[in-house]
C-alpha cells in the first residue's frame, strides 16, 4: 500500500492538470486548441458575451410578430340580435393567433384575417371548398382595432353583422382564416352555430 501511494497522488496530480483547459504545445511548436465544455467568450457575439440575456432578448407574447403556427376562433353558440329589430341578425366571436414557441396568444403583424361565414353545417376538411355566403375581410391593421390582451394571450373580438346575407338554415358554420403571401390559407376548426327563431 506505501508503495502505491505515490502512484496514485500523481495520477491525481496528472488528472487535475488536464482539467485545467489549458493551451499546450505539440512537439512540432504548433499551437493545440483547447478542449472546453464552455466556449470562450466573445465580447462582439451576444451569444456567448453574456449567454443569461442572450435568453431574455426577445419579442414578448403580445408583441407583433411575422410567424403564426395556428388560428383558434370561439363563438357563442347561437346568433344574436346586433340591431334594434327583432330576431337574430350577427354572431359574436373571438380570435386568438398562436405560435408554438409563445405560451400566450399573440398580435397579427402581416396579412388578412377573413371570417367565413357558410350556411348549414361544415366540416373541418370542407372549409377550403366550400362557398362562404359572408366574409368580413381584415387587413392586419384594421384587425388590430379588435384586440386587446386577455388571460390567454392578444385577443380579437368581433361582431358580425351578415346584412342581407340571410341564412337559410337553421345552423350557420363560423370559421377564420389567415392569409399570407407564398403561404397556404391557415383555417381555424369551423364552430357550429344555431340561427334560432327569425
Amino acid at each position: 500500500m506505501n508503495r502505491l501511494f505515490p502512484a496514485i497522488i500523481l495520477c491525481l496530480l496528472l488528472t487535475l492538470a488536464g482539467c485545467g483547459g489549458k493551451v499546450d504545445q505539440s512537439p512540432n511548436g504548433n499551437t493545440v486548441k483547447p478542449t472546453l465544455t464552455q466556449r470562450p467568450k466573445d465580447p462582439t457575439n451576444p451569444s456567448t458575451a453574456n449567454p443569461k440575456k442572450a435568453e431574455t432578448i426577445g419579442v414578448s407574447s403580445t408583441a407583433p410578430v411575422p410567424r403564426v403556427d395556428a388560428v383558434i376562433l370561439r363563438a357563442l353558440p347561437a346568433a344574436v340580435n346586433l340591431d334594434d329589430k327583432p330576431g337574430p341578425d350577427g354572431i359574436n366571436v373571438s380570435v386568438n393567433l398562436f405560435r408554438t414557441d409563445k405560451p400566450l396568444a399573440v398580435k397579427l403583424q402581416a396579412g388578412v384575417i377573413e371570417l367565413l361565414m357558410y350556411d348549414g353545417k361544415i366540416s373541418a376538411t370542407e372549409l377550403a371548398r366550400a362557398e362562404p355566403v359572408k366574409v368580413w375581410r381584415y387587413p392586419a391593421g384594421l384587425f388590430s382595432r379588435a384586440g386587446s390582451d386577455a388571460a390567454v394571450g392578444y385577443t380579437y373580438r368581433v361582431a358580425l353583422a351578415w346584412g342581407k346575407n340571410t341564412p337559410s338554415k337553421n345552423t350557420v358554420t363560423i370559421s377564420a382564416r389567415l392569409l399570407r403571401p407564398g403561404r397556404s390559407p391557415l383555417y381555424a376548426m369551423p364552430s357550429i352555430i344555431s340561427i334560432g327563431v327569425r
